[in-house]
């Protein structure tokens, strides 16, 4: 059927439609609040816009509730690149699944493109494809030039001057620019997809590497490298070269969200004095990556300290700069903004991944100069997350947990049809450490007027001989910072710190926990084996160092492998038969002892916690402390099974009186004889003249459900997964303690029984064959019940 409309009543419609599309347009328009001028003096202005919403009312699939709750990582969540993400996951109350399909947010920091059309549309993974558009140097490098060629405007200052030297034509570019003069300027010359300083060369000026290059007559395209120009005039941390390392997160490509970090990025300080006039040496121009003890870390507060001193020594040099920290910082959040709008429709997007949302999460390093501007030299994908420092496990606490916050947030939104309203999530505190740089279009700007550049110290003669000057006042050079994570830096108004280790590896998953501890502990790492106070190995050698010196101390024993063979206990002796379960599963407990001496034989015993293997039937891995009668700190919020906390809930469940002293007395009798071992090899073995010794082991026992524990079978340390607060914190104490003891010891200065108290932490001696003191438990053990 065919119906008529009158001309007036189609006219009327049409203005009817009309008007509510504009409505509609009006209402869903982002509110913008500005312009907003920062008073930072002087010619520096910056206007910076908040948009208030996104609005995109397409339908996202809800979350099925049985997946709300449970995350998964690409590989095993003891491996160390994980292990802060997991952290943070059980700190929002996820748990694994090994089942991809089953998890609502997935996480891996590497692709894993066979996912991404097995994605159903509600979950989430941390990966899309086409990062390396902007991760890879060279792919960065012409895709910005590309962005900003399409905008008609000249490639921003913080992106260096780059080009592609295995493309034909960015090659013979490249030679044109060292024949106008380039050839005087250093440059640094990059393979795009390696990191950690690999695959770097820095070419000074009139070197053979830019000799050879501008008298070349082809490109190498089978070679992918870049030349980008040396940053000169570089401001350094206290005479060394370093820079800065930001972070940014992707919580949503569809609207692209992007938000930066505020409180949690650090610096990474390299291991030299920094030399602006000496390109020869490719590492001294490395901020990080030579893995010297002398590398440090420090963190983003001590960083505005230093900054806001450096700012204050310029004078009226840097007087138009008001705020020079936020300036910094506004810098930074304007370069992450133009990458995000740069690679909003090439890698920014869901196409090719089925699901119908995704989030990431990148890092950029930056360095500054002695004017404050900023320069980002490249960005990581997949950055690392080493946490040989304390801080560095509180700044991925935060960090991580308020990503999981954000993520949730805009799914709770999306799912509910409404629009992601940043401006409400940050007044709900939804935000946490993060801001909001780009909003679905709208992007934080910031312009200054930037001052004229002089150029690196270095000037070239006709015989290429160099004449060179000094950058940095020398009353900058002499500030001190004392915080506890410059411990490394060399103080000039101090004397050296006495107290030094050695170790290999300090940023190996084995090595972090214990160079964590020592660095808490006031002690400084070195590079020299001969000369470190504490010599650490995370493995057992083969055989026990002669060529330490007997004021050194040394953490193994000698013969350890030999006497670690003679401790263990038959198969049938360590096993119940009738095993004690957590929720239908079998379980062992681990615990800690320390072997501070050998002759006199003193043990000390630590608590530990609860080794649950995974059953994808019961995914859980919490217990809550109202259904369990646990005493927990945390009230009614959910415990993680593998803590102590939940093995004393779980033992109150018997009807055995002091569960915990009964089981504990069993362990630490077991212990003792174990112990004994030690002593024998002692006296066997060791001569005066060799090094001090100690060894921290962990024992792993099993019990039966009457509470009798069996024999232990006995490790050397090795390190369980930090992908749970509680194992971060017992890991502070067994080894932080545990280096309080051996330092109270073998201090010449003091008594050890007069410090044995405030040392010891969670440690409870057990055995001293000086002071005769030995732990003794006796019981009336129940019949097997096998």
């Amino acid at each position: 059927m065919l119906m008529v409309v009158p001309s007036r009543a189609l006219s009327f419609s049409i203005i009817v439609c009309i008007l509510l599309v504009w409505w509609q347009c009006m209402t869903s328009l982002d509110t913008v609040v500005g312009p907003s001028h920062l008073d930072l003096g002087g010619d520096v202005q910056s206007l910076v816009r908040t948009r208030q919403s996104t609005d995109h009312r397409k339908f996202f699939h809800p979350v099925p509730e049985k997946s709300r709750k449970l995350f998964w990582v690409r590989k095993s969540i003891h491996a160390k690149l994980y292990e802060p993400v997991v952290r943070a996951f059980h700190s929002r109350g996820y748990s694994l699944t090994e089942n991809p399909k089953r998890a609502h947010l997935l996480w891996s920091d590497h692709p894993f493109s066979s996912l991404y059309q097995e994605l159903k549309p509600w979950q989430r993974y941390s990966w899309i494809p086409d990062i390396d558009q902007w991760d890879d140097k060279d792919s960065m490098a012409y895709n910005l030039n590309n962005y900003f060629a399409q905008k008609g405007e000249t490639p921003h200052f913080s992106f260096p001057e780059t080009y592609l030297l295995h493309d034909k034509t960015e090659f013979k570019r490249f030679q044109k620019r060292l024949r106008d003069g380039g050839i005087n300027d250093p440059w640094v010359l990059k393979e795009p997809t390696v990191n950690q300083g690999k695959g770097v060369v820095i070419a000074g000026p009139h070197s053979k590497p830019l000799l050879n290059i501008m008298n070349s007559d082809r490109s190498k395209k089978k070679h992918r490298r870049v030349a980008q120009k040396y940053i000169c005039d570089e401001m350094t941390y206290f005479g060394r070269k370093f820079d800065f390392r930001i972070f940014w997160l992707v919580a949503s490509v569809d609207p692209l969200v992007v938000l930066y970090q505020t409180k949690h990025n650090y610096v990474r300080v390299g291991a030299a004095a920094y030399d602006e006039t000496d390109f020869s040496k490719t590492q001294s121009h490395l901020t990080t990556h030579t893995f010297g003890a002398n590398e440090i870390k420090a963190t983003w507060d001590e960083f505005k300290v230093y900054i806001e001193e450096f700012h204050a020594l310029q004078g009226d040099r840097l007087s138009h700069i008001k705020y020079p920290f936020q300036h910094l910082e506004n810098q930074s959040k304007h370069v992450i903004a133009l990458l995000a709008d740069a690679f909003k429709h090439m890698t920014y997007t869901t196409r090719g991944i089925s699901s119908q949302n995704a989030f990431t999460w990148h890092s950029a390093d930056m360095i500054v100069d002695n004017d404050l501007d900023v320069y980002i030299i490249e960005g990581a994908d997949g950055p690392g997350k080493d946490e040989d420092y304390d801080f560095r496990i509180e700044m991925h606490n935060t960090m991580f947990g308020d990503m999981i916050d954000i993520v949730e947030e805009v799914v709770r939104l999306q799912e509910q049809g409404h629009s992601i309203d940043v401006r409400v999530m940050q007044e709900n505190g939804v935000l946490g450490s993060y801001e909001v740089v780009y909003n679905d279009g709208w992007m934080f700007n910031y312009s200054f007027d930037r001052s004229a550049k002089k150029g690196c110290s270095v000037s070239v003669s006709s015989d290429g001989s160099k004449n060179t000057t000094v950058n940095v006042p020398d009353e900058f050079v002499k500030v001190v910072i004392e915080k506890a994570s410059l411990t490394a830096l060399p103080k000039k108004s101090i004397d050296e710190p006495v107290k030094t280790f050695y170790m290999e590896g300090r940023t190996s998953q084995n090595g972090e926990p214990i160079a964590r501890s020592l660095r808490s502990k006031g002690w400084t790492p070195v590079d020299d084996y001969y000369s470190a106070q504490l010599v650490y190995e995370t493995e057992v050698p083969k055989k026990f160092p002669d060529d330490l010196q007997p004021w050194q101390i040394f953490n193994h024993v000698p013969k350890e492998r030999k006497t670690l063979s003679m401790v263990q206990s038959k198969k049938d002796e360590t096993q119940a038969c009738d095993p004690m379960l957590f929720n239908g599963r079998k379980f062992s407990v681990k615990v800690f002892f320390l072997i501070a001496s050998q002759d006199p034989l003193i043990v000390f015993y630590h608590d530990g916690y609860l080794d649950i293997p995974y059953d994808e039937k019961d995914e859980n891995e919490f217990v809550y402390p109202k259904q369990n009668k646990l005493s927990s700190p945390n009230g009614l919020h959910p415990v993680w099974r593998g803590s102590w906390t939940s093995f004393e809930g779980l033992l109150r469940q018997t009807s055995i009186d002091s569960p915990m002293l009964h089981v504990k007395g069993q362990m630490k009798t077991h212990l003792i004889n174990a112990a004994k071992h030690f002593k024998k090899r002692k006296q066997k073995t060791v001569s005066p003249e060799m090094a001090r010794s100690f060894g921290i082991y962990k024992a792993s026992f099993n019990l039966d459900r009457n509470l009798h524990v069996m024999k232990p079978i006995v490790h050397e340390m090795y390190i369980y997964s930090e992908g749970y607060q509680e194992i971060v914190d017992l890991h502070n104490d067994v080894f932080g303690s545990a280096f309080d003891l051996i330092e109270a010891y073998n201090s010449t200065s003091s008594d050890f029984l007069t410090v044995l108290d405030s040392a010891r932490g969670g440690y409870e001696l057990i055995l001293d064959d000086e002071t005769g003191e030995k732990f003794q438990y006796s019981y009336e053990g129940r019949p097997s019940p096998c």
